[in-house]
């Protein structure tokens, strides 16, 4: 019988859902590899879900072959990962939200009875058109199934943005959504006692998925409990570039009617920066940090 060594909470550094971005298919595989051989090392049982092998830069061919995960071959051998691509999931899925999941809590239920403590699923940028507010909606419906997931399984759910397979605005729903749960090579955001909290560098490579993750966090903000005002503390930032700090600005200035920026934890040079350019009267500075 499999045995995972973990307990159900994510990891360090993780939360239950995630988004991994990247801006290559290369950048994007490697960071999943090292991603798949800790989950793997940490006995936990994992589905990844690959583009089919007909889509560019597809198929599951990469997994064990050299620069994929070291452990792939043992964990597929040893039915510890399990691999999918996006039109089988879709067939066995009926091609709806309610059959995926169907599909998943059978999945999930069938894993746990086999002993798993310990579950994570993965899926590679899968290409969405999302050019439709229905597409959009039905993404966001599918993305917040995973955060009810993980709040009664022990499941993380670790989705992927790859900037080079996307279009402008899947890239910026994607980042909005998971703007709780963004992972990059240079920059993280997550949500720590009602504060966005920012890390890493945020220059101009990564200021597109930034200024989307500031404007989900907004609306999320907004529409949440707790006052509409987004507290977002910066104390952990080593970099921020003028392309940010104006993402920063623009999307302060667009957010909703009598809503406030509160800025914590931020530099010098942040604040320079963003003198510079100007401060609206929805943006304001706070000397604390976490």
């Amino acid at each position: 019988m499999a045995s995972g060594r973990s307990s159900g909470s994510a990891g360090p550094g993780e939360g239950v859902h995630t988004l991994a971005v990247a801006a290559t298919v290369h950048e994007q595989r490697t960071a999943t590899a090292a991603w798949l051989d800790r989950q793997l090392a940490a006995g936990t049982k994992v589905f990844h879900t690959v583009r089919p092998d007909d889509w560019p830069g597809g198929g599951r061919g990469w997994l064990t072959a050299p620069g994929g995960p070291t452990r792939a071959a043992a964990a597929l051998a040893a039915g510890q990962l399990e691999v999918m691509d996006f039109t089988e999931v879709l067939r066995v899925a009926g091609g709806t939200l309610e059959g995926l999941r169907t599909l998943q809590d059978a999945a999930i239920e069938r894993w746990l009875a086999e002993g798993w403590t310990r579950i994570a699923l993965s899926q590679e940028s899968p290409g969405r058109a999302m050019r439709t507010a229905a597409a959009i909606a039905a993404y966001t419906a599918q993305e917040g199934a995973y955060d009810e997931l993980g709040r009664r399984a022990p499941v993380i759910t670790r989705c992927q943005l790859t900037a080079a397979l996307e279009n402008r605005t899947a890239s910026w729903e994607s980042a909005a959504l998971h703007c709780g749960g963004i992972v990059d090579g240079h920059w993280r955001a997550r949500w720590v006692h009602e504060r966005w909290e920012l890390a890493g560098e945020i220059d101009v490579h990564v200021a597109a998925a930034f200024g989307a993750a500031l404007h989900g966090a907004l609306r999320r903000r907004f529409d949440g409990p707790g006052g509409p005002d987004l507290h977002v503390d910066v104390s952990r930032v080593v970099f921020f570039d003028l392309a940010s700090a104006q993402s920063l600005l623009l999307a302060t200035q667009a957010a909703a009617r009598h809503q406030t920026v509160v800025v914590h934890g931020a530099s010098p040079h942040l604040r320079e920066l963003v003198a510079a350019v100007g401060v609206p009267p929805t943006l304001r500075f706070e000397p604390d940090g976490p």
